[in-house]
């Protein structure tokens, strides 16, 4: 049937000159296509995007896969683009998942390959199989080299064990409780209960600090420094609705006030961590003949890391800050390098989005100014997964306390000290999203 009206050129030109059953067309998409169609959408608006140079620089994996995988970290699993059909469109209860990570395939240049003559029937091969003997093998498909096979083609999560870890009852009595926020379901407040939860702990615990390194850094910082101080009569959930009440009108895509569509965590740390007064330069240069191929500014205290799970945060940051590329110079051909500064001073605080769950989580960053050491200190976690975002607060006495402002609403659960749990990148679970670190 799809054969016989894939051959009409119109709607118009085409006769049925007797019934059929609609069950034959009506019957449904199995799983596998369906998923295949809502992964061309997004490709589809990847294209988009990037036509009209809408599309951020971070968005630049070089196979499908990982592509789509970015997007969705960027825009969010419950996001939908605009012009995907209702038939495809997801949901929480009709989900689309975040992609599971894969190590892709590294490539590499293969030598010509000497002929031999098999001793079977004379025939002239090489010493790779054929594809007709790889087809006829006793595995239905080969593995790329430097992948893994996945054990099932699907998007059922199926179930996993989870390590239960043992949890101290117990804080340092010097250090006060972390409050955090209560959730608003008429406005989908989970990402902003998050982020300002660790941001007000920060405040809480360092005012001197906070008054003279983070209520200047931007209007938004000043704008919760102001609610959160000791003379207003904002309460926690006040000063959040006017944050999330103004990014709104300055951006309601993005930021929403709904009680469907949820806030972009992406969207909202690149904007709360954005400054003029944080001019970061990056540099391509060519050492050898000093050719420099592009010289780009950003203002944004706010990086995807997208390494692989090998390394920490903090290996990751700094190779970011200063590496040699891959990619040669136009003028002499020798390896460009890449140089990051922080113009004229280091922001006071720092923020990760990571796209690879498997990523070290250090407690704290050393970043280099001017000949010294300066150091970032982790202050908090934010996961994601269900629809729904939570957090993880760590205190300068390396105390660790849970929040969810759903289920604790002000409440934070004390966990334990942060060298002693077993693993920081899972919650209840949930996966890491973003990490954040401050002076």
């Amino acid at each position: 049937m799809y054969t016989c009206l894939s051959r009409g050129a119109s709607l118009d030109g085409t006769v049925l000159v007797q019934g059929f059953d609609p069950r034959k067309i009506q019957g449904g998409m199995t799983g596998y296509l369906r998923q295949e169609f809502r992964e061309l959408e997004i490709m589809d608006e990847i294209t988009t995007l990037r036509y009209h140079g809408k599309l951020p620089n971070h968005i630049n994996a070089s196979t499908r896969h990982s592509l789509i995988r970015q997007y969705q970290v960027w825009k969010g699993v419950e996001h939908v683009p605009k012009h995907v059909h209702s038939s495809l469109r997801w949901n929480k209860s009709d989900p689309m998942y975040l992609v599971e990570e894969q190590t892709e395939a590294s490539w590499r240049l293969l030598k010509k390959e000497k002929k031999v003559v098999s001793k079977i029937e004379g025939q002239v091969m090489t010493k790779k199989r054929s594809a007709a003997s790889m087809a006829n093998s006793t595995s239905t498909f080969m593995t790329a080299q430097g992948t893994k096979a996945l054990q099932v083609a699907s998007h059922d999560l199926g179930s996993r064990p989870r390590k239960k870890q043992k949890i101290s009852e117990t804080a340092s009595s010097s250090q006060p409780r972390p409050t955090g926020l209560v959730w608003k379901a008429e406005t989908l407040t989970c990402a902003y209960d998050s982020l300002l939860t660790i941001l007000h702990s920060i405040q809480q615990e360092e005012p001197d600090k906070w008054e003279d390194d983070f209520s200047n850094f931007n209007e938004h910082f000043q704008t919760l420094s102001q609610g959160w101080s000791e003379s207003s009569q904002k309460t926690l959930e006040d000063v959040r609705d006017d944050t999330q009440h103004s990014l709104s009108q300055k951006n309601p895509e993005s930021f929403p006030m709904s009680h469907e569509i949820g806030t972009d965590l992406y969207a909202l740390c690149e904007e709360v961590f954005s400054a003029s007064s944080c001019d970061i330069s990056e540099k391509v240069t060519c050492q050898t003949c000093n050719l420099t191929s592009r010289d780009t500014h950003r203002s944004s205290a706010y990086w995807q890391l997208s390494g692989t799970g090998r390394n920490s945060i903090q290996a990751q940051f700094l190779k970011n800050l200063d590496c040699e590329l891959n990619e040669q110079c136009m003028h002499c051909g020798s390896p460009m390098h890449k140089k990051i500064d922080f113009n004229p001073i280091l922001p006071p605080v720092l923020a990760f989005s990571l796209t690879q769950g498997s990523v070290k989580v250090t407690p704290a960053i050393d970043v280099s100014k001017n000949g010294r050491k300066v150091r970032y200190h982790l202050k908090g976690i934010i996961y994601h997964g269900g629809y729904h975002f939570t957090a993880r607060v760590v205190t300068s006495q390396g105390d660790v306390w849970y929040h969810d402002g759903m289920t604790t609403a002000r409440e934070c659960i004390y966990e334990g000290k942060l060298n002693e749990l077993t693993d920081i990148r899972d919650a209840e679970g949930r996966k890491i999203s973003t990490v954040i670190y401050s002076l």
